[in-house]
């Protein structure tokens, strides 16, 4: 008679540990998701912390001028945006400076078509196989579909240099554009449109615009280096 009064209670006890054992793990597992996240939090807001107190930091202001001694100047005519007067530091970048002066001497970027413009950002430029569009080719496209559909932003002359890295990417100043591997840099640069600072220590700034800096966001998709002359 006691029997079935033995086997309820036991899985009754039974429902008890197992609930109580369900709740212990979820109670556990919600915790620690959010402590994951909490410390990714707080280390995304720690690097933006370090990322602005660098970009702000006085030194990094006046680096360019720390490194003034040789500079090489040169204009470099946009499509519907001007002459831009440019400075390159070969003190700085060596070996990129003198890639791109050797590039420029040779009439490589006459003609060539700027592919990526974000605005805000970076406006891009150096990708021999863009002579092969019209600026009416760009018309209405964004940088992703300029990249994905006409297949800009890979070419180059088949030269690349190591990466420089002891100039800031300040507004109106010249960097060289790469690939994910750091030592990927040949012909294409970009005119930063602002101050790029997470750009620092990962990819080369070699110059600055001196001279036509207000019309460098007047730059679009398709526009053309006209004539890019070393004095």
């Amino acid at each position: 008679m006691q029997r079935p009064g033995l086997v309820l209670l036991a899985l009754l006890a039974g429902m008890i540990g197992l609930v109580m054992f369900t709740t212990r793990f979820h109670r556990s597992e919600k915790p620690y998701i959010e402590k994951v996240e909490e410390e990714e939090n707080e280390k995304m807001i720690a690097e933006m912390k370090k990322a602005q107190e660098r970009q702000n930091a006085p030194d990094r202001l006046q680096t360019y001028e720390k490194f003034s001694k040789g500079i090489i100047k040169g204009e470099i005519e946009v499509e519907n945006a001007g002459v831009f007067e440019v400075e390159l530091f070969p003190e700085a970048a060596p070996k990129s400076v003198a890639h791109i002066v050797e590039l420029a001497k040779k009439g490589f970027y006459n003609g060539i078509r700027f592919h990526r413009v974000v605005p805000d950002f970076v406006a891009q430029v150096g990708d021999p196989r863009s002579k092969n569009y019209k600026k009416s080719d760009f018309e209405g496209k964004s940088a992703e579909q300029i990249g994905s559909e006409m297949k800009l932003g890979e070419g180059g002359s088949g030269t690349t240099v190591l990466l420089e890295t002891k100039l800031p990417h300040l507004p109106n100043t010249i960097g060289m554009a790469r690939s994910g591997a750091p030592n990927s840099g040949d012909s294409q640069f970009f005119f930063n449109l602002k101050d790029n600072g997470s750009l620092d220590a990962a990819y080369c700034a070699f110059g600055r615009v001196v001279k036509g800096q207000e019309n460098l966001t007047k730059i679009a998709h398709g526009d053309s280096i006209v004539r890019f002359t070393i004095k």
